[in-house]
């Protein structure tokens, strides 16, 4: 996303652009009725989504426990769609349902590791896999409020995959690692079970990860010191990948823009100008509304270009 343009940064360009300025304290900026500033929020609302649907300049991941005998599974409304499915970590290909179809005869009622996917002919923001799973992966922790679907954002596995290991110092059910290292993940608090420690060759089950350097354990381990182990596997669960989207199309000017670059920012504003040049009314301006049509394009062909690339 963004890290310095805002909205309202963009809403100077078309109030300056509209000889209409906007400066804090000084000029309103769009105050003449030609266009309002709730009409601009709507467009830049509208630019931006179509704007992210034409680019697919930023991806987002996503992770969900996989369910026995569950063949079906939702993904975030912050992804626009799918493009990428991984069960296991291994990839999974991507087919339309009439090939599964052909592939075979009631092809639902067939359990395993899944070998295909597809989205076809299946409710908004869903897909399905094929084999249906035979077992159930690993368990995730949710947070009270969340709805579904349920998972974790930004992580292709549960949590980085290894052995991690160090030295300890325990005190009753506080863990005071020697040395102050930063040597914890927090994203290990994601699993339900709990992952477990291993002080000594004994296993503890963890609590919570509240740092990086504390750990709080669910049972008394006693006063001790030596190594310590925590190994995080493969979790065998189901992550999608696919192009980021908004989650509201409601903007205020103070807000920064989401998901966009700052180098494709400055595109925007000619995407809402082509719309204002191209309204009835008083500012309605073909030619103008074609020029800046076109730079909007050209920002878009050229990030797609960066996208494309980066995929490959």
């Amino acid at each position: 996303m963004a890290t310095t343009f805002t909205v309202g940064d963009t809403y100077e360009t078309v109030c300056d652009t509209l000889l209409e300025p906007r400066a804090a304290g000084l000029a309103a900026g769009l105050s003449l009725g030609i266009v309002t500033e709730a009409q601009f929020l709507t467009m830049f609302g509208t630019v931006l989504l179509d704007w992210l649907n034409r680019t697919n300049n930023v991806y987002e991941i996503f992770t969900q426990q996989v369910g026995a005998g569950v063949a079906a599974y939702l993904y975030p409304g912050v992804m626009s769609t799918v493009e990428q499915v991984f069960v296991g970590g291994v990839d999974v290909e991507h087919v339309a349902l009439q090939d599964l179809d052909n592939w075979r005869y009631g092809w639902r009622n067939f359990y395993g590791i899944p070998e295909f996917w597809h989205q076809d002919g299946l409710p908004p923001k869903t897909i399905e896999i094929a084999l249906t799973p035979n077992y159930t992966g690993a368990g995730y922790l949710m947070g009270v409020g969340a709805t579904p679907p349920y998972g974790i954002l930004g992580e292709f596995n549960g949590a980085p995959i290894g052995i991690f290991t160090g030295t300890y110092s325990v005190v009753s059910m506080a863990v005071t690692w020697t040395g102050g290292d930063d040597i914890f993940n927090t994203i290990w608090n994601n699993y339900y079970p709990p992952l477990n420690i291993i002080l000594s060759g004994t296993a503890y089950p963890i609590d919570t990860v509240s740092s990086t350097t504390a750990m709080t354990l669910m049972v008394d381990a006693g006063t001790q010191s030596g190594t310590w182990a925590v190994t995080v596997g493969n979790d065998s669960n189901l992550t999608v990948c696919g192009p980021k989207s908004l989650d509201s199309v409601a903007f205020t000017l103070a807000e920064v823009i989401p998901v966009i670059p700052d180098s494709f920012c400055v595109y925007l504003a000619y995407g809402i100008l082509a719309k204002i040049f191209s309204m009835d009314g008083e500012a309605k301006d073909s030619q103008r509304a074609n020029y800046c049509l076109a730079r909007f394009n050209e920002g878009i062909n050229i990030a797609s270009s960066v996208a494309g690339v980066l995929v490959r």
